[in-house]
C-alpha cells in the first residue's frame, strides 16, 4: 500500500488514494469494517518479493556491497519467498529502516500520516496497523537482534513511539496496532529470550491514553506449533 500512496519520493498519488476511499466507502454501505495494514514480506523486489516499501525508498536505504549482496549467505535467490529474510541485503534494509538512516522514519511517518488524513472521518476504519510481521534487524552483525525482546525494546518500540507520536497530531482516536517479531510469541516467556519485549504501549509516553486505544498484534501460525498431519490438524 505504501509502494500505491507514495510511488515517487515526496510524491503523494492522489488518484489512488481516491480509489481507496472509494473502497472504504463501499465497506461501509455492508457494514465491512476494516484494518489498514501496511503490509510487507521481506520488504522488497530488492531481496526477491514485492515492494512493501516503495522501491525508492529502498534503493536510499541499500548500499553496493560486492561482499554482501543478494542472496548472501545464501548461493541462489531462493525459491521459497521467506528464506530471502535470511539474506544479509535484507536484514541490513531493515535496520536502516528501525535506525533511522536517511529519514527513514520521517517517510514512514508521511506514509501513515497521509493515510490517517484521508480516512480519519470513515467510521468503518477499525485502526492502521504500524507494519505486518516487523522483520529482523541486521543479526549478521549482532546475533542479539534475533531475539525479539532484544528489537523490539531497541528498536521497534523507539520507532513505533515515533510514528505513534506523528499519527495522533492527525488522528487522535483510531486503533494503532502493533506487532513484535513475529516468533516472539511462538515460545512461553523465558527471560530475554522470548516474549514481545515490549514494556510500554507505543506513544503512551507523550499520550497517557495512548494504551487505551492501542491493540498488540501478533501471528500465532498454529501449523507451525502443531505437531502431527496438518492437513487433518489445522483447522479451515
Amino acid at each position: 500500500m505504501w509502494t500505491g500512496v507514495v510511488p515517487q519520493q515526496s510524491v503523494v498519488n492522489e488518484e489512488y488514494l481516491t480509489k481507496i476511499e472509494e473502497i472504504v466507502d463501499l465497506c461501509a454501505e455492508y457494514g465491512i469494517y476494516l484494518l489498514f495494514d501496511m503490509h510487507q514480506d521481506v520488504l522488497s523486489t530488492a531481496f526477491g518479493t514485492y515492494d512493501g516499501i516503495p522501491l525508492w525508498f529502498g534503493n536510499q536505504l541499500r548500499k553496493p556491497q560486492k561482499l554482501f549482496s543478494y542472496p548472501f549467505p545464501l548461493m541462489e535467490p531462493p525459491t521459497e519467498w521467506f528464506k530471502n529474510y535470511l539474506t544479509y541485503s535484507s536484514v541490513d534494509c531493515a535496520q536502516k529502516i528501525y535506525q533511522n538512516s536517511t529519514g527513514a522514519w520521517i517517510h514512514w511517518d508521511d506514509f501513515r500520516s497521509v493515510i490517517a488524513e484521508r480516512l480519519i472521518n470513515k467510521s468503518n476504519v477499525l485502526g492502521y496497523e504500524l507494519i505486518n510481521e516487523s522483520p529482523k534487524d541486521n543479526f549478521y552483525t549482532n546475533p542479539a537482534r534475533a531475539l525479539p525482546p532484544y528489537m523490539s525494546k531497541y528498536y521497534l518500540l523507539p520507532a513505533y513511539d515515533y510514528l505513534v507520536e506523528r499519527i495522533r497530531r492527525v488522528d487522535n482516536d483510531t486503533l494503532i496496532f502493533y506487532e513484535p517479531i513475529t516468533y516472539g510469541i511462538f515460545l512461553p516467556v523465558y527471560g530475554n529470550l522470548t516474549g514481545t519485549g515490549f514494556s510500554h504501549a507505543p506513544g503512551v509516553n507523550s499520550d497517557s491514553a495512548a494504551q487505551q486505544k492501542s491493540v498488540l498484534s501478533y501471528y500465532s501460525y498454529c501449523w507451525l506449533r502443531q505437531t502431527g498431519d496438518p492437513s487433518k490438524e489445522m483447522p479451515i
